[in-house]
């Protein structure tokens, strides 16, 4: 149920980044030389309990599409290399102006 409710978060044209929120009980706080230690993370993260999911959109600065425009009037071809997951890459080239939406 869980995976079913990020997908749809992360899914449609938003593509959103989605990100699990979850609690601890705590009898203590960790001090930073254990939180700093890689060997104690499965400690750490282990025992969670699921909270939620947060859907984030990542803006298009304000300047990127007018910018866009210029580039494609001029004759320029827009190229982007990115990391993101496709159907994220391609909702925000789309808010860009990179790819028309019809």
């Amino acid at each position: 149920a869980a995976q079913r409710e990020a997908n749809a978060l992360g899914g449609g044209d938003d593509a959103l980044r989605t990100l699990a929120l979850a609690v601890k009980p705590l009898t203590a706080v960790p001090d930073a030389a254990v939180l700093a230690d890689e060997a104690s993370f499965e400690q750490i993260e282990s025992g969670l309990m699921l909270v939620g999911f947060v859907g984030l959109r990542d803006p298009v600065r304000p300047q990127v599409p007018p910018a866009i425009a210029k580039c494609k009037s001029a004759g320029v071809r827009v190229i982007v290399i990115t990391g993101d997951e496709a159907a994220t890459a391609i909702a925000v080239c789309k808010r860009a102006g990179i790819i028309q939406t019809k």
